[in-house]
């Protein structure tokens, strides 16, 4: 068995010096059982509070230093603090120490107990100091205990079936206690105290970035040759470096379970090679995947493996979906994340019976193949994000049903214009708005907003499309946003409609800046981007006097502290700024963790891999996930569709800082109170 003593503000005690509580933690480290960490910042607080002379107060200091060696850096704010902890908690967690985490004060107790919620609870515990002792007097009565169950237990199997066998069996159970006591041995046990001891806090940002990349790799180096230990070990200084790594996150959970020898479940997530596009997948895979392997019993003591293929690129979709169902291992994906990948290798997914959650494609030509797979009876496919049509109809109706109070301020939102990604061949044409192209756009997912849009305007207004005055392509070679801008608005144009393909983010920056706060600004899901919004587009947005809006499939809520799934974000990644992908990512894992607990055990056994493929797709027509991240997900079992509409618009609110920076927020528009929802 091994202890971790993780302890901060016990400066009374040492003022007292009264080293009782103090002391157990340090003989038990000398004696490599405990290991005990303090904060300079303790020290420093020690220091201004002790009586006597300078030289007095170094030598009380210096005595400290001796009994306790592990001194955390500087930490300047009891936040970085509490985030060295909650990263030494989750890594000795893993190599199988039992965390105790010491704490005088009730609200440093409270943090703390959020950060040990996401490692096992039998492994972590919070506790005073005076508790502590009393903890640490009883840890050699359990291991005693222990023992004696062992030797009952052996004295129990001599009467049952004679010594000859009892040989072997002595052999499993000896092996077995040794790897619940002495656990995390063969693992480097430095991994929490370099942690604790490093001075990464004090790089820059992009310094901290770069070194976690770089042990992320070295990691994975180690992971490929299976030097799991040591892959473990590079995990948690990656993690290190920067909290915010989801790929280490998910690579120290697949090493800590293949170190381990945990039984598992194996799924693959496709994600984008854009990075940024990749975090926020990754991180509501590893945020699910972490929260399942601290609690085993959710998926029937099993683990959650998880392998990342970046390659979910459209050209490539066919042979990534053949590569993946290669894999015997896997038995689920999430992904694919653009709607291109999704439609071009749907059929593929189908054909070899492996079940796929794509948490972010949106496109109509995902519930037509899905449906039409389904009537076959080899319907593979489900998605947590609600289509493109709930996406149109919500911004067709504001168009149309907007509250009294809006239209009066703004006195009309008609007509509008579209600009939208159409096909990347020839030059902007002049062809009727909201009529079908010469040629179809390469990527489904602008063409279906764009089609679905134009279609709700037709059945809002009785077939009239007058109310689209222009239509643009942004992908057309001789695009230009100023001068588009200006005959949209020449034309009349009072709103302009944003369905922009991720490879046109820079072509709505363009929009903002020529649109000069003239127009308000209309979009879909893919305006959630980090990217968009800079201090370039700020200064043409801060102080306009229309909003900028957007249709998002979930926006965090105004009080995150109510939910769940941003108390888990922000105690895992130490931010609540997460987008609706990564919410999306997170319950498309959670509700296949959710079939995998469901299914019966004997398709695996009895049918192979694919008996469980198979099973996982049974239980996801009948699953219901109630605590997602967006609420409850459920699937119509003919399109594969999430039946909840959870769609809803998202205001971007902006404003300058003193630095003149721009800050932005989101948060779920209120058309009755358009005056206040706007960038001041």
């Amino acid at each position: 068995m091994k202890v971790l003593v993780v302890s901060d503000i016990i400066i009374n005690a040492f003022l007292a010096e009264d080293f009782e509580d103090c002391q157990k933690v340090i003989d038990w480290s000398r004696g490599g059982r405990v290991e005990g960490y303090i904060t300079e910042k303790t020290l420093t607080v020690i220091r201004e509070r002790r009586g006597g002379t300078e030289a007095e107060k170094e030598i009380f200091i210096q005595n400290i230093r001796n009994k306790i060696p592990h001194i955390a850096p500087e930490t300047g704010e009891a936040s970085r603090f509490l985030e060295e902890v909650g990263v030494a908690c989750f890594c000795a967690a893993q190599q199988q120490y039992d965390v105790i985490v010491t704490a005088n004060d009730n609200l440093y107790r409270n943090e703390l107990s959020r950060i040990s919620s996401h490692v096992p609870s039998h492994r972590v515990r919070v506790l005073l100091p005076s508790e502590l002792a009393r903890e640490l007097d009883l840890i050699p009565a359990r291991l005693k205990i222990r023992r004696l169950l062992i030797i009952f237990l052996l004295a129990a199997l001599v009467s049952a079936i004679g010594i000859g066998v009892l040989a072997g069996l002595s052999k499993i159970l000896v092996s077995f206690l040794e790897s619940r006591e002495l656990a995390g041995s063969t693992v480097d046990e430095e991994c929490g105290q370099r942690i604790l001891r490093s001075n990464a806090s004090n790089q820059s940002l992009e310094t901290r970035d770069k070194s976690s990349k770089k042990k992320t790799k070295e990691g994975k180096a180690y992971y490929d040759k299976r030097e799991y230990d040591s892959a473990i070990d590079s995990f948690c200084e990656a993690l290190k470096f920067n909290r915010n790594n989801p790929e280490a996150v998910i690579h120290l959970n697949n090493s800590y379970l293949i170190s381990r020898k945990i039984e598992s479940y194996t799924i693959a997530t496709l994600t984008p090679s854009q990075e940024v596009l990749a975090a926020e997948v990754l991180r509501g895979v590893a945020q699910a995947q972490n929260e399942i392997n601290a609690s085993p019993e959710l998926i029937k003591k099993k683990g959650l493996k998880v392998i990342i293929d970046y390659k979910d690129q459209p050209e490539v979709a066919n042979s990534t979906a053949q590569k993946i169902a290669d894999n015997t291992d896997i038995i689920a994906v999430v992904g694919p994340f653009f709607s291109a990948s999704t439609v071009k290798a749907l059929g593929e997914y189908n054909r070899r019976g492996l079940v796929f959650v794509s948490p972010t494609s949106t496109s109509e030509e995902f519930s037509r193949d899905c449906k039409a797979a389904n009537e076959l009876g080899d319907g593979f496919c489900f998605r947590t994000v609600p289509s493109d049509s709930v996406t149109t109809r919500k911004i067709t109706n504001f168009l149309f049903e907007s509250s009294p109070a809006y239209r009066s301020f703004h006195d009309s939102l008609q007509p509008v214009a579209i600009f939208y990604s159409g096909s990347s061949e020839g030059e902007l044409e002049n062809f009727p708005p909201c009529s079908e192209p010469p040629r179809k756009s390469d990527d489904p997912y602008p063409y279906s907003l764009r089609k679905n849009f134009c279609d709700d305007l037709s059945n809002k207004d009785k077939g009239n499309l007058k109310l689209v005055v222009k239509d643009f392509n942004l992908r057309a070679s001789n695009f230009d946003a100023g001068e588009a801008v200006n005959e949209a608005i020449a034309s009349g144009a009072k709103t302009l409609i944003l369905f922009p393909g991720d490879d046109n983010i820079n072509h709505i920056k363009e929009i903002i800046t020529a649109n000069q706060k003239r127009a308000i600004l209309i979009g879909s899901d893919s305006l959630y981007s980090p990217e968009l919004l800079g201090k370039e587009t700020g200064e043409y947005l801060v102080g306009s006097p229309h909003p900028f809006l957007f249709v998002s499939p979930w926006v965090r809520p105004s009080s995150p502290n109510n939910s769940a799934f941003l108390q888990s974000a922000k105690t895992l990644w130490q931010t609540f700024e997460v987008s609706w992908v990564t919410a999306t990512s997170y319950d498309a894992t959670r509700i296949l963790a959710s079939a995998f607990e469901k299914m019966p055990t004997q398709n695996r056994t009895k049918g192979g891999f694919q008996g469980a493929r198979d099973a996982v797709r049974k239980e996801l027509v009948k699953q219901q996930l109630t605590e997602g991240a967006t609420g409850k997900v459920s699937f119509d079992p003919n399109t594969g569709n999430r039946k909840e509409e959870t769609s809803q618009f998202v205001i971007v609110k902006c404003s300058l800082n003193a630095a003149k920076t721009v800050r932005y927020t989101f948060s779920q528009f209120n058309s009755e109170d358009s005056q206040g929802d706007r960038c001041q």
